[in-house]
């Protein structure tokens, strides 16, 4: 989100990240700035590491849009550190520093909000990468207080293209995962303990093809990322599954929230 419409010196440069009742962080190309709540005072965190052909880029809207060289992600972890994606790169950044996770078996990408945070602390996410000859994909972990991964789970070879998200239901406590992109590797499924077993909910075409969920006590709303048919918003009853049309959309849904009583699900 672009900071528009907040009267602070240079706001056309930052972009808001994370904000929450005591706490607004913004990002400028590959810096991360802690915010008052007013939007009056910007406190530099720290910058995640790039070379310095990407920094130039970065400066063009242009090029810094065509090479991603942005934040996908900034999760508070504790009060000053943040695991943070920026394009490919994953880490930890701090006041002091910037750390990269060790572990990963090829670089990858996790989509904006698409990383969870379990009841431990600790987060998961999924390979988000091209993936055209249908390689293995892994889902990782990273503890609490670690920058070591640990790998979950691996979707065997042609058994997708890559996670689109993985998300935790504040009212279970249950992990829940789509993938993609196409007829058998859109699957929606939930995991109870980890990764040890998952429970498919729906797999199979487009109308299974998701990148964010919204939660509710008993159900589970999506929009579709369809790219060859209709694309909808849809409710899944938590406890028989059954799903149900809401509304039909005029494009696909990359992002969703719950906001106080209402979901909002942006179209592209």
């Amino acid at each position: 989100m672009k900071i528009r419409d907040f009267k602070l010196k240079g706001a056309k440069d930052f972009f808001i990240e994370f904000y929450s009742e005591n706490l607004i962080l913004l990002s400028r190309r590959n810096q991360l700035f802690s915010c008052d709540m007013d939007f009056n005072k910007i406190k530099k965190i720290g910058e995640v590491k790039i070379n310095i052909f990407d920094k130039i880029l970065s400066t063009i809207s242009i090029t810094r849009r065509l090479r991603r060289l942005f934040f996908y992600n900034v999760v508070p972890i504790s009060n000053d550190k943040f695991f943070v994606s920026f394009n490919k790169k994953i880490g930890i950044l701090s006041k002091t520093k910037y750390e990269e996770i060790k572990g990963l078996k090829k670089p990858t990408r996790i989509l904006r909000n698409a990383c969870a945070i379990d009841e431990d602390g600790g987060i998961f996410f999924g390979e988000y990468i091209p993936n055209t000859n249908r390689n293995e994909v892994k889902i990782y972990y990273l503890p609490k207080n670690s920058v070591n991964l640990e790998v979950r789970f691996v979707f065997k070879k042609n058994n997708i293209r890559h996670v689109h998200g993985i998300y935790l239901d504040p009212f279970t406590n249950h992990l829940w995962v789509v993938t993609g992109d196409n007829k058998n590797e859109c699957k929606i499924f939930f995991t109870k303990d980890k990764f040890k077993n998952i429970e498919i909910v729906g797999q199979g075409d487009e109308s299974w093809r998701a990148i964010s969920i919204i939660f509710e006590r008993d159900f589970v709303y999506y929009g579709t990322d369809a790219e060859f048919s209709q694309n909808y918003i849809y409710k899944i009853n938590k406890t028989t599954y059954k799903r149900e049309i809401m509304h039909m959309v005029d494009g696909p849904i990359y992002y969703s929230k719950k906001i106080g009583k209402n979901k909002v699900f942006i179209v592209t």
